[in-house]
């Protein structure tokens, strides 16, 4: 059975704003740990989750013995060029 839940903070998110960023993305971290842990899902799909975020819900993950799969989609563009001259 697949199951798909739509989870909100219930506030924005600034992403180039990093002392508002990192509480927002800790938020989103222990509300998804959280619901992954009630629910107790036998698989989990992780999709472009921000880095602090996914710290916590793996945590979570491993905690409770879920299996994850991180779909990642794409990754920033800066990034794949410091890659390839690296």
């Amino acid at each position: 059975m697949l199951d798909i839940r739509d989870l909100s903070t219930g506030s924005g998110f600034d992403k180039y704003n990093s002392r508002k960023r990192l509480p927002a993305e800790t938020r989103y971290g222990l509300k998804s740990a959280w619901l992954l842990i009630r629910q107790r899902p036998a698989v989990t799909v992780l999709s472009n989750v921000p880095v602090v975020s996914l710290l916590i819900i793996q945590a979570a993950a491993f905690a409770s013995r879920t299996r994850t799969v991180l779909w990642l989609q794409d990754l920033q563009s800066g990034l794949a060029a410091v890659w390839r001259t690296g």
